[in-house]
């Protein structure tokens, strides 16, 4: 606030009391018509008999009547009738015309005091008889009651009107309570309450040693506790956050000073459910990725850190985390602008450490596309379908889960602001089983047979049998692998035993026929054919495939070496053949190869050449019996027998060999055998996550999209025409009630019970909105459904009641399932309703039946627990309670109280038109209040921002709570509750002129804070008297913190001359140095709060100057030298300051 742009309103003046309301005029004792008493009615007596004669017997003048009264005012002064009465009972023996015109004096007083009444009979006459006016009668006090039924019921109407008993009043008379309204009675209980708070407008921003907490989230788990953890809350009134909102402490571990939130922080994120998950072993890579409609493009680099997001994946015993890559520098988030600038910083800024990729780039106009990519290593256990005995967060799914958790750190720009409005449209979800190094060991928990029967892959498999033929067949099945769409697929595994020549199998083989023969088996020779059963039929992927390969799936040259036994192959496959294959979800368990199966094998195939198992008998027997002919004979082998046989067996062989030399047995026949089996493949699956999205989906989509909250989750229905990335967390506070054994469609009453006070009176009341958890969504209650709301928006205690509707139901996720869930909850300004003491279901009202009972009852509460049975006792009812005390109870009105009242009636006429009409008008109403300003034609909506005391048509009414609110926040500042003012804004409506524009607020306190050096007398307590010092300065300062005596003024100044006088006076301080005074105005952005003043002035017509809630006060060591080390400690004496008007 300009102090050039300062006009004060010229009217200045402190507003009126509750105690300034009675005008001693009106009371019958101000003006007596007879008001002497009995010592001037003595005096006159003893006046007027020296005026009359007194006639002897013989009726002659003897003197005068003064002797009869010859007792002198001084000794009447001290006469006590009690104690004459006293004496003469005693002695029984006094003189008569004393005791008669004693007897006379008591007399006449009974005719004084009816004299006396006429200023009572007449405002009697007028107020009562004329204007047919009476006192206002007694207002019953409420209290609430809760009820228990017996355990046989299960329902009880109780009607309106049942009596309680209440024990007895003073008089010895009985006190009972009448229930307010028909009630069912049922067996629902509250069981449980959680609190959510969303900082969504970075509410402690600029406030010193606070960290930047915009869009943070916070739970409290056990709202109705300390820490929302479970704490025992140690206040006298039991009073607990009702959202939760954090309180700032000092981080003990930290160095610094910081300060930290006092409640959990939370965090959401989004969740994918997919068949395509189940990842059982090796080195698995997920990578999803998501199109979204990013409006914003204006968000900072900065503010995508990278620890941000956390990947989970469901596991047997608990959540897998993604495993972090190293070596990788690519950001969390690229956005829009990749200039070189951006780059660099980008580079700096992001550590290279992370998650491998996750990409944020734009897709042209459509939106943004953002790229996932995890990995779990080889030893890190599998991913498996959701088991909620084991993990326990209630995502309704059968398939394996991916989490994407978005973490915002306690003081660093928000993610969750950044994208919970970026909506997404489509996902594409891929998994890999990586092969790209040698030592990746891929799936090996495989189901491996031949056509002899099932393998065991742990040991050399002879994949074709041990004598294999063309058309063998090797079987491969897993059903991780196989259910699902292919985009790749890959065997690696090593060769058992192959033969190691120069030349491969074209050298084993050669001698299998005669000298100077070659085979055509070499190491291209055998092929294989891959087959994948898909809907109980074998599906050719692959024809012709070299069966020997190197690590990268190519051919192994014939005429080469075959690799040893440490070097593996590879087969491969990623053609359209692969792709274009269903998937078949669900296919089950299964330990071999059987024909019914509709899914889940891959076999292959012996095709070119066999391996000569066939052959290798007559090859050998040939050669045998041919090197068993003497060589030196040349001679050939002439047995027609043998002949015959061999040339049966390869005639043309046979005929070739002929007249070779060359006899050497050949090799036996190479029996195809591998270990070390593993499985490698890449899957991808597209589906839609909302019904306007222009992306692929199959036909057998089954992946699920959830939100993931707080306390819970949901699955998003993908046909709803938009879908956004985050769950929407769309208020700032939310109360969620648990309640057991309820049983729908039933009525409930809540009874909640308010530390009242407790809400921020300088926010504006805030709508309180309810609703009901069914089907996965809070649904509103309507008008009808709330049957009531005594807490005013929870601004006080009392009795909400809701018609609970049959669509309520158990089984929700997104909260506890096992109990029914309702929801309070406030957009904004959480803090603007009240704190909470309990929270108790079965409530009902019962209000005060008079039955001739003490007119005083109704002046005192009705203690707690005073209730306890019914008048007349019901089966149906195990027992009540009264928890707390009664409430809004009023006495009947008094004679002065209404004398003060119509009086003011008479001026004001019940409308609201002048100063002093809306001041008198309000604390007539609203007992509570300790005092009201009215100033005219002043702006002041609770900070100096737009303040202005020349803004006609504006009245701004300041209200002064009663400082003896033992609910008072702040004894020093003493605030009317929100509820308060809300009440006084109501009431004001109806009654004010209709072009008024009325503000009410609480006062603008400024604030007194002194800091200087002190000296102590010797042998004093300084911590003690310190302490002592810094009481008596508030109370100097603030004498209203600590005596309902003193007022509350508006306005003032004070020196700073007074304050030092006042601490160099008492009586354990010696001398006082560096004496400074600071005045300090919160709310007016231009004051300087650390500027020493010598003198404070109120700026506005609403400021009361009080203390600060403490004073810097710093002891004067007893080894200090004298001279001061600060500024001379000189008071000055206030300047003129001349203000010019620049406005």
């Amino acid at each position: 606030m300009s102090k050039n742009c300062l006009h004060n309103n010229p009217l200045r003046r402190d507003g009126t009391s509750q105690q300034q309301r009675t005008l001693n005029t009106l009371l019958p004792s101000y003006v007596a018509v007879d008001e002497r008493s009995m010592k001037d009615l003595w005096a006159f007596v003893q006046r007027f008999a020296q005026e009359i004669n007194f006639f002897d017997d013989k009726d002659q003048i003897d003197s005068h009547w003064e002797d009869f009264f010859a007792i002198t005012v001084e000794e009447w002064k001290s006469f006590s009738l009690e104690d004459y009465l006293a004496q003469l009972k005693l002695n029984q023996v006094t003189r008569p015309h004393e005791a008669l015109f004693f007897g006379f004096l008591y007399m006449f007083r009974v005719v004084q005091d009816d004299m006396n009444t006429i200023t009572e009979r007449h405002l009697d006459y007028y107020y009562k008889e004329v204007l047919r006016l009476r006192e206002k009668p007694a207002e019953p006090d409420k209290v609430s009651v809760l009820f228990e039924l017996a355990k046989h019921i299960d329902s009880h109407l109780l009607k309106a009107g049942t009596e309680l008993k209440a024990g007895k009043d003073n008089t010895g008379v009985e006190v009972r309570y009448k229930l307010n309204e028909d009630t069912v009675i049922n067996k629902a209980q509250v069981a449980e309450l959680k609190a959510l708070f969303v900082n969504m407008h970075d509410i402690w921003r600029g406030q010193a040693g606070l960290p930047r907490t915009d869009h943070r989230m916070y739970r409290s788990p056990i709202a109705d506790s300390a820490d929302g953890l479970g704490q025992e809350i140690e206040t006298e009134e039991q009073d607990w956050r009702v959202f939760g909102r954090p309180d700032f402490v000092i981080d003990e571990g930290n160095a610094s000073g910081t300060k930290i939130a006092d409640r959990q922080q939370t965090q959401v994120g989004f969740a994918i459910a997919s068949p395509i998950l189940y990842l059982a072993e090796g080195e698995r890579k997920i990578e999803l990725t998501l199109s979204l409609n990013l409006r914003s493009t204006k968000t900072k680099v900065a503010q995508y850190i990278k620890d941000r997001v956390r990947i989970l994946l469901s596991g047997e015993e608990e959540w897998l985390e993604a495993k972090i890559v190293d070596d990788v520098d690519a950001p969390l988030f690229y956005y829009q602008s990749l200039s070189k600038k951006n780059a660099a910083y980008i580079k700096k800024l992001y550590p290279k450490k992370g998650l491998e990729e996750l990409l944020l780039k734009k897709v042209g106009e459509a939106g943004w596309k953002i790229r996932i990519v995890a990995r779990l290593e080889a030893d890190q256990p599998a991913v498996v379908a959701y088991d909620n005995e084991v993990l326990q967060e209630h995502i309704k799914t059968q398939w394996p889960v991916l989490k994407v958790l978005v973490e915002d750190g306690p003081d660093d720009a928000s993610l969750y602001k950044t994208l919970k409005n970026a909506g997404v449209s489509h996902a594409e979800l891929a998994v890999e089983v990586d092969s790209g190094t040698n030592d990746s060991p891929g799936i090996r928990n495989i189901i491996v047979q031949n056509d002899n029967g099932r393998l065991d892959p742990t040991k050399p498999m002879p994949i074709f049998g041990s004598q294999p033929h063309l058309g063998s067949k090797f079987y491969i099945g897993s059903t991780e692998v196989f259910q699902k769409k292919l985009d790749y697929l890959a065997l690696k595994f090593q060769w058992v035993d192959l033969p190691q020549n120069s030349s491969g199998f074209s050298g084993h083989y050669k001698h299998y026929h005669v000298a100077n023969t070659t085979d055509d088996r070499d190491n291209t020779g055998f092929k294989t054919k891959i087959e994948v059963l898909s809907k109980k039929k074998w599906v050719e992927i692959a024809d012709d495939r070299p069966l020997f390969t190197d690590l990268e799936g190519k051919a192994i040259a014939d005429g080469t070496p075959l690799p040893s036994a440490e070097a593996p192959s590879k087969i491969e496959e990623e053609g359209d053949s692969l792709k274009n294959l269903p998937r078949h979800v669900g296919i089950g368990d299964f330990e071999a190869y059987q024909a019914s199966l509709p899914k889940g094998f891959m076999r292959l195939s012996l095709k070119g050449r066999d391996f000569g198992h066939s052959e290798f008998q007559n090859a050998y027997a040939y050669h045998a019996i041919n090197m068993a002919n003497d060589s030196d004979k040349g001679g050939e082998a002439t047995d027609p027998n043998i002949l015959r046989a061999v040339k049966t067996a390869d005639a043309k062989a046979f005929a070739i060999a002929q007249g070779s030399d060359e006899w050497t047995l050949p090799n036996p026949p190479y029996v195809p055998t591998i270990e070390e089996l593993s499985l490698y493949y890449r899957s991808s699956v597209s589906f839609k996550l909302d019904s306007k999205s222009t992306g692929e989906e199959g036909p057998d989509t089954v992946e699920q999209f959830f939100h993931l909250e707080p306390f819970g989750n949901y699955e998003v229905d993908r046909k709803k025409a938009s879908t956004t990335l985050l769950p929407q967390m769309a208020d700032e506070g939310s109360l969620y009630i648990g309640v057991d054994n309820l049983n729908p469609p039933q009525t409930l009453a809540l009874l909640i019970q308010v530390a009242e006070g407790s809400a921020n009176p300088e926010k504006a009341k805030q709508e309180v909105k309810w609703s009901y958890l069914s089907e996965e969504t809070w649904q509103p209650f309507d008008a009808g459904m709330l049957l009531g709301d005594g807490t005013n928006g929870l601004l006080t205690s009392g009795i909400v009641k809701f018609d609970i509707p049959r669509g309520i139901a158990l089984g929700n996720s997104r909260m506890p399932p096992d109990r029914y869930w309702l929801k309070a909850s406030v957009g904004k300004d959480s803090d603007a309703v009240c704190d909470i003491v309990a929270i108790r279901a079965q409530a009902i009202s019962a209000s005060f039946a008079d039955a001739g009972n003490d007119p005083k009852f109704l002046e005192n509460a009705l203690p707690k627990e005073t209730i306890a049975k019914l008048v007349n006792a019901d089966a149906a009812i195990k027992k009540l309670e009264q928890p707390y005390a009664s409430s809004e109870g009023r006495p009947p009105e008094k004679e002065k109280a209404f004398y003060t009242r119509v009086s003011e009636r008479l001026r004001h006429k019940n409308r609201a038109i002048a100063i002093w009409d809306y001041e008198h008008l309000i604390l007539e109403k609203f007992p509570k209040v300790y005092k009201v300003k009215c100033i005219n034609h002043t702006l002041f909506d609770g900070s100096l921002t737009n303040y202005s005391e020349t803004r006609p048509g504006h009245v701004t009414l300041v209200i002064v709570a009663n400082v003896q609110n033992k609910n008072a926040v702040d004894p020093l500042r003493p605030r009317a509750s929100l509820d308060q003012l809300t009440e006084i804004a109501s009431f004001i409506d109806t009654i004010k002129p209709p072009c008024a524009m009325i503000h009410i607020k609480n006062p603008l306190y400024e604030e007194i804070k002194v800091d200087f050096q002190v000296k102590f007398h010797h042998g004093i307590d300084v911590g003690y008297h310190i302490s002592k010092l810094q009481g008596e300065i508030k109370h100097f300062l603030s004498p209203w913190a600590s005596s309902c005596a003193s007022d509350i003024v508006f306005g003032g100044k004070i020196h700073k001359s007074v304050i030092l006088n006042f601490v160099e006076e008492r009586s354990y301080v010696d001398y006082v140095t560096c004496f400074k005074m600071y005045h300090i105005v919160r709310e007016d952005p231009d004051n300087n709060p650390g500027k020493d003043v010598d003198e404070a002035i109120a700026l506005t017509s609403v400021s009361i100057i009080g203390s600060a809630d403490g004073h810097t006060i710093r002891e004067i060591a007893a080894n200090a030298s004298d001279q001061c080390q600060c500024e001379d400690n000189v008071i000055h004496s206030t300047k003129q300051l001349t203000v010019t008007d620049k406005c």
